[in-house]
């Protein structure tokens, strides 16, 4: 995997619903992540390149593996790719290498972004 550190947290952070913008609003001004899925901001001193820190933190990737492990599949070949790519990002996070763990889980979002979005 060919993506900078901020390149894999953008794609995490969009897979868990999470988008950095320009807030506008009087009072509100300035950047923050917004969750489109659970309609909340985080509140935090956020700049235009912050993360949530999905490649850093490993209670973060577990939260995005959570979310990854209980994605629908449409068919049984699609079902047959997600539990390989499934059982290759277990390999990855039980060696305890964030770094890996979280190359898995990008390459398995973008599986699924192709596939079944």
């Amino acid at each position: 995997m060919n993506k900078t550190q901020l390149e894999k947290d953008r794609l995490i952070e969009a897979f868990m619903g999470w988008k950095l913008s320009w807030n506008n609003e009087e009072g509100k001004r300035g950047w923050s992540f917004y969750n489109e899925e659970s309609k909340e901001y985080l509140h935090k001193t956020t700049y235009a390149h912050s993360v949530m820190g999905y490649t850093t933190d490993w209670n973060k990737v577990m939260e995005a593996l959570r979310k990854f492990n209980k994605l629908p599949m449409n068919n049984q070949s699609q079902f047959l790719d997600y539990a390989v790519i499934r059982e290759e990002i277990d390999k990855k996070v039980v060696s305890y290498n964030i770094n890996n763990a979280v190359n898995a889980l990008c390459e398995g979002i973008e599986w699924y972004n192709s596939t079944l979005n």
